[in-house]
């Protein structure tokens, strides 16, 4: 019987696990350790007991650190003949004959290797198992982030904070390693910190909070400013930035133009406010649109503002840096054209460039040639691709792991870092993929769903949770799931059903099983054409037709089919508001609205015009009533031309 073995058959019922962490351990060991022994417990069951010593009565020993830090994980993997590797964050992970070893290079590193063991665990019927396990890996990339787009009222914003805080270690288990965050000022008014209770006041406080546990973890923490940004209605008129720079978002009233008289200071003065406010930061973006840029005749020219932008960015860097003097400066290139990249390039290759790294967009990733040792990133959409509309999770889950799992191979490949923009929880699948991919571009979208699945959903239900995944992948948006067979979003939503009864505690099947559901209502609901239609029919038949017992009966049809579809957009609503509900979306100001199954008919006045006409004894007076309400109805209805010839 090999040691892998005894181990495995040890870990049943009342086995104590017992927890060795490094005598000298840092903060970041012992936030790994703390969480390991917690996340253990959780998922097995299993009593883990801590010491300072290798124990001797025969129970399970973990031994977890760095090796420097811990005398007896060194002499285990001399034993086992293995090293952590040199590089930042690598980690060892080992089974040997009744111990676990888990050793890092950095607190990051065996923050890591603890994800790694957590998901390498099969739990079930009493019994937890470790497979064999001798791995030694160190990640690709260095720069494996994640946005948190802290505004528009999304789960980051609105969750209760200790699933947010709860939502981050699970990150940081994947290997995410920068968490980032943005205090979007147009919706906070100036002087708002005076106010303790005010909405930007608890905005900083959860932000702060975030940045908190980031940090406690090992994780770097970043800040996200725009150019010229400004507090709600805070410029006056002569200060407002001139939309003719606008790509992406603009806000009229809180951008300010640095080349006004005063602009430049008000930016400078509010940049240092809202710094002092979030307090520590390990790295700043520097950001020119969306929200940004001004383009008045002074900031911009026909390239766009790029140059005014630049000139700004040594003041910002100085005021990160007096607060923060390790912190990084990332600048970022977001919607820039190439006579804007172009003066990047330059800039980058100052003896005094501000900036230590650059932010590109991920098409384009390799375009470019900037100085070695400047870090270079890029920003990959995962949350709004192919929706409906700009959703901030209001579609549901959209996991697409063979959509990027190639693209994160190329980045990776590239040699560039990647700092994903993401709107919520609900593309989960998204991030990890984005993650396991920079650290190793040799691992496939199956190999990490596998491992996805095994972990959260349960070895039992590894392979109908990938089943469900990719078919979801499948009919995402509206095209895909117009396309997709009949009867695909009905078995999607069987699979979610099944998994439901499963694994139902887990909030990933949660995710899924709404998303599902959403389809399979919206597939059903089916076009509203055939409805308009009939109304363009029985409009014909009310001026033309000469029965008219005919023509009363096919609005009688006509009236009650719009009952049956007002009945199911209704019945889509509610399943849509539920769903926001479950995941704190319901005060997000960006919307869900699927026009290609709702449409834009006003179904109300549809109905009522029917209603109104079938209400009406004489033939006459009938078609009249008839041919009145229908024009009222396409009035209010935004149909065109169209409508005439369907």
């Amino acid at each position: 019987m090999d040691a892998t073995t005894r181990l495995a058959r040890s870990l049943g019922p009342g086995t104590r696990l017992t927890l060795v962490a490094a005598p000298a351990a840092s903060a970041g060991e012992s936030a790994a350790t703390r969480l390991l022994a917690r996340r253990l417990f959780e998922q097995t069951g299993l009593e883990v007991q801590e010491s300072s010593a290798v124990p001797a009565d025969g129970s399970v020993a973990l031994l977890i650190g760095i090796p420097a830090h811990h005398p007896a994980l060194a002499a285990a993997l001399a034993v086992a003949g293995l090293a952590v590797p040199d590089s930042a964050e690598g980690y060892a992970v080992v089974t040997a004959a009744g111990a676990i070893l888990v050793a890092g290079s950095t607190a990051r590193g065996v923050l890591h290797g603890a994800g790694r063991l957590l998901r390498q665990l099969d739990s079930r019927g009493g019994q937890t198992v470790v497979p064999p396990l001798r791995e030694v890996s160190s990640p690709v990339c260095q720069e494996r982030g994640v946005y948190f787009a802290t505004h528009f009222n999304n789960g980051y914003e609105r969750a209760p904070l200790p699933e947010v805080e709860r939502y981050i270690e699970d990150l940081a288990l994947w290997g995410v390693n920068t968490l980032w965050t943005w205090f979007d000022m147009n919706w906070h008014p100036a002087g708002f910190w005076d106010d303790p209770h005010s909405r930007g006041s608890q905005m900083i406080a959860r932000l702060r909070q975030i940045n908190t546990v980031a940090r406690r973890l090992g994780l770097r923490v970043g800040l996200t400013g725009i150019a010229n940004e400004g507090f709600s209605h805070q410029p006056s008129p002569a200060l407002r930035a001139h939309p003719g720079a606008q790509r992406g978002g603009f806000y009229p009233h809180s951008q300010i133009c640095p080349s006004a008289a005063g602009g430049r200071e008000l930016i400078l003065q509010n940049r240092r406010r809202v710094l002092d406010l979030i307090g520590p930061i390990d790295a700043y973006w520097y950001w020119p649109y969306d929200q940004g840029g001004c383009g008045c005749p002074q900031c911009a020219d026909a390239n766009g503002w790029g140059k005014t932008f630049l000139a700004l960015g040594p003041d910002i860097a100085r005021l990160v840096r007096e607060r923060n003097p390790q912190a990084d400066v990332v600048l970022s290139t977001w919607y820039m054209n190439d006579a804007e990249l172009a003066l990047v390039q330059a800039e980058a290759n100052r003896p005094d460039c501000w900036f230590s790294g650059v932010l590109l967009e991920t098409r384009r990733a390799g375009e470019l040639r900037f100085p070695a040792g400047l870090s270079l990133s890029v920003f990959p959409e995962i949350s709004m691709f192919d929706c409906y509309f700009v959703s901030y999770g209001c579609n549901g889950a959209n996991p697409a792991p063979q959509r990027f799992a190639p693209e994160a191979a190329r980045i990776a490949r590239l040699g560039y870092g990647a700092i994903v923009y993401s709107e919520g929880f609900y593309e989960d699948l998204n991030k990890i993929i984005w993650a396991s991919v920079l650290w190793d571009p040799e691992r496939t979208a199956t190999e990490v769903l596998s491992e996805y699945c095994r972990y959260y959903f349960g070895a039992a239900q590894e392979s109908l949770a990938a089943e469900l995944i990719v078919g979801l992948e499948g009919t995402w948006g509206p095209t895909r799931l117009a396309a997709s067979d009949a009867a695909e979003p009905a078995r999607l939503f069987a699979l979610a059903e099944r998994l439901r009864e499963r694994a139902p505690g887990e909030w990933r099947t949660a995710v899924l099983w709404h998303r599902a559901r959403l389809d399979a209502m919206m597939r059903a609901l089916g076009p509203e054409r055939p409805l308009l239609s009939a109304a363009k029919q029985l409009w014909d038949e009310a001026a033309f037709a000469d029965d008219g017992a005919q023509v009363r009966q096919r609005a009688q049809e006509l009236r009650d089919a719009v009952a049956v579809r007002r009945a199911g957009v209704e019945a889509l609503f509610a399943a849509y508001w539920e769903y926001m509900r479950a995941f704190h979306l319901e005060q997000c100001t960006l919307l869900f609205r699927p026009d290609p199954y709702l449409g834009s008919a006003d179904l109300t006045g549809l109905q009522a015009a029917g209603e109104t006409a079938l209400a009406v004894q004489s033939d006459d007076g009938f078609r009249e009533t008839l041919i009145h309400g229908l024009h009222r109805w396409l009035w209010q209805s935004p149909l065109g031309l169209d409508f005439l010839f369907l």
